[in-house]
Parts: structure tokens; C-alpha cells; sequence
């Protein structure tokens, strides 16, 4: 088990690995392939996401030099040596978190019971907010310890630079008295490996969204092809935005 604040977490044989800024030339062309693949996975409408597909592996890379952005690809061990390394292990898996982000970038939709609770959590400063996405494992690697690989590096992430950023505003006498929060946002489609994950996780559900809405909440509504969207895009539930909620002493 990795301890908190490592960029690395275990998990039964699987490792869940923290990736840089700068990658070698091999290492993009994995992390861009895997990227292609998660979204290929969404299968519904693929046509939606032409564009993506399209993207050099240089544009894949410039997400990762974004400051706001942590990404971890879960590996398995290599057939032959047994290693777990970006290098030497095997890819199959994958999640982002965005953030720090501010109460208005977290309350995307402008949900006013929800402004409501990001309000609260100003008064105190203690609270910081996070979106979850790309959440992806390759169909032969679905188990449970993949997924608990890529909690636990993103969970033990969030809880360090929570607490860090907490001592901005507390002494550390007070933070170890105290409790600070985090709040991460994750959205999924109905019928994916990632809406049933989030379901068995009883996160909390924080609104049904259309079609249109889950695109805007990833920034790709503006990458759409023109006309493939029609009007139950808009307006049909395709999938649901849930929020956990994590309390760290």
C-alpha cells in the first residue's frame, strides 16, 4: 500500500502510476492510444467523438502539461519480468482528476442546492473541489482491484494537496484537531463499466444529464460535427453526474 501523498497505489497485483508532464516518445503514443480507447469504449454514438480520434499525440500531451490536471494509468505486470513500471508493465487502465477548482467551476450547472453547500464550505476554506473523468479499464482487467488501484492514488492525492492547501488558512494544530473536505464531481454514461462502478460506490446523485450536457461538462460540445446532434440530445437523460464527498482528519 502506498503511503499518503505518493504518487503510486497497489492494489492485488495492479499498480496505479502517476504520470508526469513529459513522457518519451513511446510512452505518449501509449497514453494517447489508451485515451482513444477509453472513449471508444463509450460506444453510443461514437460518431460524436470523431474528432478525438483524429488528435496527434502532441495534443494528447498538452493535457497533461495542463497544472490543473492529475492523471494515473493503472498497470499490470509485465508477462515476462513481472515489473510494474509505465515502462515495462502493461496498460490497462486510466483516470484524470481536474482541479483545484473554484465553487463556480464545480457548480457547472448552475445547481442552486449545491451553491448553497459550496458556500458553506468557503466560510471555513478547508474544502477544496475536484472532476473526475477518463475513468477506463480494459474489459479483461475489470475487477475490483483495478478500480481500488486508481481510488486509492486519486484519494491519497486529494487528501495531500487538501490538507496542504488547508494550512493556508488553519495552523497545523488546528488541522489535526479538525476535519478538512473534498468534493470530487464524476459523470457516466448509463450502461458503462464506470456508471455501474460509481452505482456499487453509493456515490451520491447529484443530477441525471442529456447528451449534450455530459459533452459540455468534458469540453467537447464545440468539437461535435455539425448536425449530429438532434433535439433528445438536449433534453434525454443519457446518464448521471455523481459527487463523493471525502472527510480527512
Amino acid at each position: 500500500m502506498a503511503q499518503i501523498g505518493s504518487p503510486t497505489s497497489s492494489h492485488s497485483g495492479y499498480a496505479a502510476l502517476k504520470l508526469g508532464p513529459h513522457l518519451s516518445p513511446l510512452l505518449a503514443r501509449k497514453f494517447a492510444k489508451l485515451n482513444v480507447e477509453a472513449i471508444r469504449a463509450i460506444q453510443s454514438r461514437i460518431l460524436l467523438y470523431a474528432p478525438q480520434f483524429l488528435r496527434s499525440t502532441e495534443s494528447w500531451m498538452a493535457e497533461l502539461r495542463d497544472e490543473g490536471l492529475t492523471c494515473w494509468i493503472c498497470v499490470a505486470p509485465n508477462a515476462k519480468t513481472g515489473r510494474l513500471s509505465l515502462e515495462e508493465g502493461q496498460w490497462v487502465g486510466m483516470y484524470q482528476l481536474h482541479g483545484p477548482l473554484s465553487a463556480a467551476q464545480y457548480n457547472f450547472f448552475d445547481d442552486e442546492s449545491l451553491m448553497a453547500e459550496c458556500s458553506k464550505d468557503e466560510n471555513g476554506g478547508t474544502t477544496t473541489r475536484w472532476t473526475g473523468g477518463r475513468l477506463y479499464v480494459k474489459s479483461q482487467h475489470r475487477n475490483v482491484h483495478t478500480f481500488m488501484a486508481l481510488q486509492q492514488a486519486s484519494t491519497n492525492f486529494i487528501r495531500e494537496t487538501t490538507k496542504q492547501l488547508a494550512l493556508s488558512v488553519l495552523t497545523p494544530r488546528e488541522l489535526n484537531k479538525g476535519v478538512v473536505t473534498a468534493r470530487v464531481q464524476v459523470t457516466a454514461y448509463y450502461g458503462t463499466a464506470a456508471h455501474q462502478a460509481h452505482k456499487a460506490n453509493d456515490l451520491r446523485v447529484l443530477r441525471e444529464v442529456s447528451r449534450a450536457q455530459d459533452l459540455a461538462y468534458d469540453g467537447l460540445l464545440d468539437a461535435v460535427p455539425a448536425g449530429m446532434l438532434d433535439d433528445g440530445d438536449f433534453t434525454e437523460p443519457m446518464g448521471t453526474l455523481f459527487e463523493m464527498v471525502h472527510f480527512f482528519q
